[in-house]
């Protein structure tokens, strides 16, 4: 894809989430053309999309009914648009309502660990250059509300990439202050060498976001901020190589 509809492309977004979230006011500048202009840098690269649960697995369920499978898997599949028009070779962990635990019998928990196991195969298989892995947030509370980016602590990487995210997500949502944090004792982190970061789109147990989330303006709007999080990710680490 040309410079030119490449900024075609980001521009629709940034307008899109402009439009229907008047406090989250965008406009298009030299920062959307920036990202645009630096999507080169994740040509090639091999990013694994994860939307977190699907089939049997339905994640959080929050305000009215709303299920965390759904909408992880709306968030990343505009994610993994975003990054194929980039140029990445996407591969998305699933990208219908299905779960991933194959022929494995036994308990719901042998069955969580052979799902989580069959994605981490993925991503070694196809020898990824990073995981992406997209979860919705829920707690008993509905006070809390946010999105936030969750890193390996024993990968700086990890850590940097997460960093990038969330300072996107920050930016472009306008309604978190949260912090990218390590996040101890998780399975796709033990298992997986490559930059990893798990992303927490908001909370479904906040009533104002969970409607958001199931929305597809919003939906896109973090995509993209994900998306411009990991550009910059990439550009910092060629800015190291050439300089």
């Amino acid at each position: 894809m040309g410079k030119g509809k490449k900024l075609i492309t980001y521009g629709l977004v940034v307008l899109l989430c402009a439009s229907s979230f008047s406090y989250w006011f965008y406009t298009i500048g030299k920062e959307d053309e920036y990202i645009a202009t630096l999507s080169w840098v994740v040509a090639d690269k091999k990013i694994v999309v994860d939307p977190g649960h699907g089939g049997i697995f339905p994640g959080k369920v929050g305000h009215n009914d709303i299920v965390e499978k759904e909408v992880n898997l709306a968030i990343a599949k505009r994610l993994a648009e975003l990054l194929s028009e980039g140029g990445a070779i996407v591969f998305m962990t699933r990208d219908s309502d299905v779960d991933l635990v194959g022929s494995t019998e036994g308990s719901l928990l042998q069955k969580q660990r052979a799902d989580l196991k069959n994605r981490v195969e993925i991503a070694k298989v196809q020898s990824a250059d990073a995981f992406i892995s997209i979860h919705c947030n829920s707690i008993p509370s509905p006070r809390w509300s946010g999105a936030q980016t969750f890193f390996d602590p024993e990968n700086q990487e990890s850590e940097v990439m997460a960093k990038n995210v969330q300072q996107e997500l920050i930016k472009q949502l306008k309604n978190t202050k949260r912090q990218a944090i390590k996040r101890e004792d998780t399975y796709l982190f033990r298992n997986l060498e490559i930059p990893t970061i798990i992303i927490e789109c908001g909370f479904l147990s906040n009533p104002k976001e969970a409607e958001l989330l199931t929305q597809e303006e919003y939906q896109h709007c973090i995509a993209f901020a994900i998306y411009s999080g990991l550009v910059k990710y990439y550009a910092q680490n060629v800015e190291q190589v050439n300089g």
